[in-house]
Formats: structure tokens, sequence, C-alpha cells
């Protein structure tokens, strides 16, 4: 975490925005947008089953990797149904 009146021995807790949503490992996709729609963030953390941090997602890297699986398996439909008309 970044702040400018951050003092190194501070917990990180203190700067942290929405507290009470954090992504499990195991959540859906579908969840994850939800909870972006729902908090307006931009990124939200992701923690372990202790609710330790592990990691930070952001909602641009989401609905990026989104629309790239959601473009895939349109290509994947339309190539097998011209594949279907030879």
């Amino acid at each position: 975490a970044y702040a400018a009146a951050a003092q190194p021995q501070e917990e990180g807790a203190r700067f942290a925005r929405h507290r009470d949503t954090a992504l499990s490992a195991d959540v859906g996709i579908v969840a994850v947008m939800r909870a972006f729609d729902r908090t307006q963030a931009d990124e939200l953390a992701v923690v372990d089953t202790g609710r330790r941090p592990i990691g930070v997602l952001t909602e641009a890297f989401v609905r990026r990797r989104y629309a790239e699986e959601l473009e895939k398996k349109q290509l994947e439909m339309l190539g097998e149904r011209f594949a279907g008309e030879e």
C-alpha cells in the first residue's frame, strides 16, 4: 500500500477501503464482477481462508479476461458452425 503519510511500522489495514469485501481464491467470475459493481472499487483484495491477503484483482483485468474468454467461446461456436457447412 502506498500513502504519503504512512509510517513503516503501521499496519496496511489502516489504509484499506472496502474492508468488508474481499474475494476468496475460489470465487467464481460472476461473484467477482458483482463485487466490483457493488463496491465501485478498482481493486479488491483476494484472501485465504484465514482472511490473510494473498493478492489483488483489478476490475480492468477481470473484465478484460472475461471478454477474451467470451470472444474465444464465440469464435469456437462460429468455427464449429462453419466447419459443419462444408
